[in-house]
């Protein structure tokens, strides 16, 4: 990969590193606490009636975007210091976004953009870089050239 290439892959890179794991931490204040204001439970689709059960499926659905979140932080930081063992860790977290964002695409009854623009997109071009040049996000003084620092 020329590093021209690569200095322009860098800032993507951490943009959409920083764009996933942003809408994690979001998604885990919105589903935690705000599912408990009957704007936000209409806002997804949900009845007045439902409110007992919503708030429980809501805290268990945000405490795996928490997860999910500091899956990615996990995985940023291995990718800069080891590219075989980070590569692995980012794909499982990126995949794992990609499939939540899909499913949630297809089952969630309100607004549907958010779980492409927000989780689904970015993990699929993250994945496609990282399949690219493995090495994006390593330092400069390891074993390969940054991208992604």
């Amino acid at each position: 990969m020329s590093n021209r290439l690569k200095a322009l892959l860098s800032p993507v890179c951490k943009f959409l590193f920083v764009v996933l794991i942003a809408a994690h931490v979001w998604f885990f204040v919105l589903e935690w606490w705000w599912l408990e204001f009957p704007y936000f439970r209409d806002l997804l689709g949900f009845k007045n009636d439902d409110q007992s059960e919503v708030a429980i499926v809501g805290k268990n659905q945000a405490f795996s975007n928490l997860v999910l979140a500091a899956g990615l932080v996990f995985s940023w930081r291995m990718l800069r210091r080891d590219a075989v063992t980070g590569k692995s860790t980012a794909i499982f977290f990126l995949a794992s976004i990609f499939l939540a964002g899909l499913v949630g695409f297809f089952t969630i009854l309100g607004d549907k953009r958010p779980f492409l623009a927000l989780q689904t997109i970015p993990a699929a071009l993250l994945i496609g870089i990282l399949t690219i040049q493995p090495t994006v996000l390593i330092r400069s003084h390891q074993r390969a050239d940054p991208v992604c620092q």
